[in-house]
C-alpha cells in the first residue's frame, strides 16, 4: 500500500506547474495584446482607398476592435466584404474592406455601433490578426 503522505507532497508540485503555466500564459497575453491603439482623426486621414488590411492595422497600431460580415437582404455573409471598427475616446472609425483592400472609410461619433453585436468570429479574427494569421 502506498504512503498517503507521498501523494500529498506531490500535489503541490502539480499546482505549482499549473500556476506557472497560467502565469506564462498571462504574461504572453499581456505582451502580445495591443492595449492602446492610435486610431484617431489624425491617423484616419492617412487611410486611402485600396490600402491592405495590414497597412491599415500598421497605421492604427493593431487590429480592429470589432469585425463584422454584413448580410444583404438575408443572404449569407460574404467572405470578401468585411467591416472593421476601431473605437477611440473621441470617435469610432469604420473601415470597409473588399477583397482585403479599403473600399470606404467613415468617421463616426464615439461609442459602439448600434447595428452590430460582438461575435465569436469577430474575436477569432482579432486574435488571428494580432498574430499575423
Amino acid at each position: 500500500m502506498k504512503n498517503p503522505l507521498l501523494h500529498l507532497r506531490m500535489a503541490p508540485r502539480k499546482w505549482l506547474i499549473a500556476f506557472s503555466l497560467l502565469a506564462l500564459f498571462l504574461i504572453c497575453f499581456i505582451w502580445f495584446v495591443p492595449w492602446g491603439n492610435k486610431a484617431n482623426q489624425t491617423t484616419f486621414a492617412f487611410i486611402n482607398k485600396d490600402m491592405t488590411e495590414s497597412e491599415v492595422e500598421a497605421i492604427f497600431g493593431g487590429p480592429a476592435h470589432e469585425y463584422v460580415k454584413p448580410c444583404v437582404l438575408g443572404a449569407e455573409p460574404s467572405e470578401s466584404f468585411i467591416v472593421a471598427y476601431w473605437y477611440a475616446k473621441q470617435e469610432t472609425i469604420k473601415i470597409e474592406f473588399y477583397n482585403g483592400k479599403v473600399f470606404s472609410k467613415r468617421l463616426l461619433p464615439p461609442g459602439r455601433t448600434s447595428t452590430s453585436e460582438k461575435t465569436f468570429w469577430s474575436d477569432l479574427r482579432r486574435v488571428s490578426r494580432m498574430f499575423g494569421l
